[in-house]
């Protein structure tokens, strides 16, 4: 995030707002999960950390897979939250503060990751994808 601010255009911050917009009316989590990636890639991909960003992707497909099991398929979605989060970030971005913006993505972060968490937690206490993730191998 520090990185890709100061790369970052107003033209550039309003399409991540255009794109925030349509995450907030996207009833569909496949679609909403495509369209959060472009959110997200929008604003990274101007920190021109190509190393990073491509560590980044399989880790973000590989999290999903394994909330998606662990949700019988449905995913964690947190559509309010993350707008919310979104517009914190975008609007800090514009207020050019990179440290604020920086914490509000952190934030952001941990908290995707506290749902996830939660989500594998609650799978546990009532048995669900067991069966699946035993068959699992690494």
């Amino acid at each position: 995030m520090e990185q890709a601010i100061p790369h970052l255009t107003p033209e550039m911050i309003q399409a991540a707002r255009t794109v925030n917009d349509r995450l907030r009316n996207e009833p569909d989590h496949t679609a909403w999960l495509e369209l959060n990636t472009e959110f997200h890639q929008l604003l990274f991909r101007q920190s021109g950390a190509v190393a990073a960003l491509e560590l980044l992707d399989p880790l973000r497909r590989r999290s999903e897979r394994y909330t998606r099991l662990w949700s019988r398929g449905d995913g964690v979605h947190r559509p309010a939250q993350s707008c919310a989060e979104h517009e914190e970030i975008l609007s800090l971005i514009e207020a050019e503060d990179v440290e604020g913006a920086r914490a509000a993505s952190e934030r952001h972060v941990w908290h995707t990751c506290e749902a996830v968490l939660e989500a594998g937690k609650m799978c546990r206490e009532e048995g669900v994808g067991e069966s699946r993730m035993a068959g699992s191998t690494a």
